[in-house]
């Protein structure tokens, strides 16, 4: 059990690592869809509701595809969180689904 839970914390270091660089990215290239999502910050991402995030159901959805049709650099970041927010998702249900297998 402590093992799965280990898989859902590695799970969730890149959705961590890949945030930095694409709030960054958003604040600079999309400053209307970094306003409409809260301005977010890289230290408020960290210290209060970091698992999820204002901007989550646009990076789950793929919303961010449209959103961030003029910002090249903010839309490839948004693709890589995709990636590591279904993941991080994923190792949870298999935590939960291992919980309840017991």
């Amino acid at each position: 059990m402590d093992g799965l839970l280990l898989i859902v914390g590695v799970a969730s270091l890149p959705w961590v690592i890949l945030n930095v660089p694409f709030i960054r990215a958003l604040k600079e290239e999309a400053p209307a869809v970094w306003q409409a999502v809260g301005k977010p910050t890289v230290a408020r991402f960290l210290m209060t509701n970091f698992p999820l995030t204002s901007y989550s159901d646009l990076i789950l959805l793929r919303g961010y595809r449209t959103a961030l049709a003029n910002a090249p650099r903010a839309r490839a970041w948004a693709s890589w969180l995709f990636i590591a927010h279904w993941v991080q998702i994923l190792a949870l249900l298999v935590w939960v689904a291992a919980i309840f297998a017991r």
